[in-house]
């Protein structure tokens, strides 16, 4: 997927510049922890119409990756036919597994997005603060954090 416009925001925030990325691929941005299949699908779908958000990783000339929150939306003719994929970037404002892991004084519980909203993380600063070891919370419902 070739980039044909880059508006000169997105060059400074991942480091490259304008005239650089004109006419290249995206193939620019990807690295070792990026989701290029998620991202292939997400401009597949933006052909039906479909916009699509996904957390990913994209790295900066350095070879330093930036967690970045990236939409991907149809664009479309004069008479609405979609022939290209608007992508949208910003800094993420989700927490990475290894973010959660860290203790940093800040208590974090991280819950598990499936049916069972069970609690699949909790740092130490979390479970100093609720009075609970790991073992009384990993895997509970999350519900559990109300009766307290």
């Amino acid at each position: 997927h070739r980039l044909l416009a880059v508006e000169a925001r997105v060059s400074d925030f991942l480091g490259y510049s304008k005239e650089l990325l004109c006419g290249r691929t995206l193939q620019v941005f990807l690295g070792p922890r990026t989701d290029s299949a998620g991202i292939t699908l997400a401009i597949k779908d933006s052909k039906f119409c479909k916009v699509t958000n996904l957390q990913l990783d994209l790295y900066e000339p350095s070879g330093k990756s930036k967690a970045v929150s990236a939409t991907f939306e149809p664009f479309c003719d004069v008479w609405g036919i979609p022939v290209g994929c608007k992508i949208s970037i910003a800094s993420s404002q989700a927490t990475t597994m290894e973010e959660a892991q860290e203790d940093g004084g800040i208590p974090r519980i991280l819950v598990c997005v499936d049916q069972s909203m069970g609690i699949c993380q909790v740092c130490d600063a979390a479970l100093f603060l609720l009075g609970f070891s790991l073992g009384q919370l990993l895997g509970q419902p999350v519900a559990r954090l109300a009766s307290i």
